[in-house]
């Protein structure tokens, strides 16, 4: 009897193929089970009511909007993904915000004040801009600064 043609061998290579499958079922599962429990932003929610200023010193509220709404653009002045977006984050900026439209909206970082006001210089942020240490960022909005 050759080894090979044993049953013993075709039945535990059926054995380890079944385990392999269900393992990487298993695995899948708790990949997804890791992201549900993961902070993400949390798109859409009202926002906890926090106090601070623009970067002009005006001053705003978190979750008390003047007008219906408020939208925050969460991002990074040194992010070449970021740069890309702005024209379509300005021109959204420029429909939701005029005079009778139902939202206000600013843009939100963590980089320094200095960072931000190049930004700004370069013809960027035409929003208000607000400057929000990075924990508080992480723990009011799940947002985390990269």
């Amino acid at each position: 009897m050759k080894w090979n043609d044993s049953w013993v061998v075709r039945g535990a290579f059926v054995f380890v193929s079944l385990l392999i499958v269900v393992l990487g079922f298993r695995i899948q599962q708790l990949k997804d089970l890791v992201d549900e429990l993961r902070p993400h932003p949390r798109v859409g929610t009202w926002a906890p009511p926090y106090a601070m200023s623009t970067l002009d010193g005006q001053p705003v509220i978190f979750g008390k909007p003047r007008k219906r709404y408020q939208v925050f653009y969460f991002f990074n002045p040194n992010c070449p993904a970021c740069k890309t977006a702005e024209s379509q984050v300005a021109g959204l900026h420029r429909r939701i915000s005029r005079q009778d439209g139902p939202a206000e909206m600013f843009g939100v970082s963590a980089a320094p004040t200095a960072a931000l006001e190049a930004y700004r210089a370069e013809g960027r942020g035409e929003y208000p801009l607000l400057l929000l240490d990075p924990r508080k960022m992480a723990s009011l909005f799940q947002v985390h600064a990269a």
